[in-house]
């Protein structure tokens, strides 16, 4: 009787064993299919903040450009200031 319940018991164990190799595997490919999808979304994000720096660098351009044309604008607001002060001092106002 005992050899019965050995043969029986190793065949449970194989049968075991089988399954929970099956299950890894299964578990290995969900892990693999999990890890391809964050590596997409981190590669997509990557790209977005690439874009988003050079929009940065376009804003940053922009900008110093605006900056010059006030400059520009405060200094012609100046000289016509000035060209209108005399013009009314010349003409006694």
């Amino acid at each position: 009787m005992s050899g019965l319940n050995s043969k029986a018991t190793k065949e449970i164990i194989s049968v075991a064993t089988k399954k929970i190799s099956t299950d890894m595997s299964g578990l290995q490919t969900k892990k693999n299919s999990a890890l391809s999808a964050f590596r997409l979304a981190a590669e997509r994000l990557g790209n977005i903040n690439d874009q988003l720096n050079e929009k940065i660098e376009d804003l940053s351009t922009l900008e110093a450009f605006i900056q010059d044309q006030k400059c520009s604008a405060g200094k012609m607001v100046s000289d016509n200031e000035a060209v209108r002060s005399k013009i009314l001092e010349i003409i006694g106002e």
